[in-house]
Formats: C-alpha cells, structure tokens, sequence
C-alpha cells in the first residue's frame, strides 16, 4: 500500500495490536462507529499519526 493510501485509511487497533477496524477518511470530519466496540483502550493510526482513546 502506497504512503498517500495509509493517510487516507483510519486504522483502530485493540491494546494487544489486533486490527479491530478501518474506516477511510471522508474529509477534515469522520466520524468512527466505536458502539460495538467493547470497553477498553485502544490506538488510532492515520498515516504516521497515532493517538489512543478510551471506550
């Protein structure tokens, strides 16, 4: 997969690195449906940016 491809994909990872979702990017906004995810931490990767968040 090409650079600019992995900028456009959200990837949602559970804290053992299991790839839980993908979603692509839709603009400066996307909304990620996390409802049936369970409780927990989880890592967010768009391109080379990472960030964590807590269902």
């Amino acid at each position: 997969m090409n650079e600019s491809a992995q900028e456009d994909e959200i990837r949602v990872f559970d804290t053992n690195g299991k790839l839980v979702m993908t979603k692509e990017v839709e603009g400066p906004l996307t909304i990620l449906p996390v409802q049936n995810l369970v409780s927990g931490v989880y890592i967010v990767k768009v391109g080379e940016r990472v960030e964590k968040f807590v269902k």
